[in-house]
């Protein structure tokens, strides 16, 4: 299964998971990464302009099933998604649609 994967699938995936386990150490020592890396509204005192991009790589710390799904999603379609063109199609639909849905969600 993981065999198929293009390079930025695996990539996309490691950071994912990395970013995950990082929330739940720095969690465990009172750092919200939720606070700095997800989204806010922009009339937030906690929004970050950078907070855009990385807010698609947080995870809810509580349920380990949605990061699961995700990336067992992410695993099972990525790869497919890379057939459709350039080796980065992934990656930037995946930017694409999220910058979409960041502009609908934080007006």
């Amino acid at each position: 299964m993981f065999r198929n994967l293009t390079p930025v699938t695996k990539n996309i995936l490691l950071l994912n998971i990395t970013i995950y386990i990082a929330g739940l150490v720095l969690s465990s020592k009172g750092i919200n990464l939720g606070d700095l890396l997800g989204a806010h509204y922009i009339n937030s005192a906690l929004f970050e302009p950078y907070q855009v991009v990385t807010h698609m790589f947080m995870h809810d710390l509580s349920s380990p099933f949605h990061i699961f799904f995700n990336m067992f999603l992410l695993v099972m379609f990525g790869a497919h998604l890379s057939e459709f063109g350039a080796l980065n199609v992934s990656f930037s639909f995946t930017l694409r649609v999220d910058l979409v849905l960041t502009y609908y969600t934080i007006q």
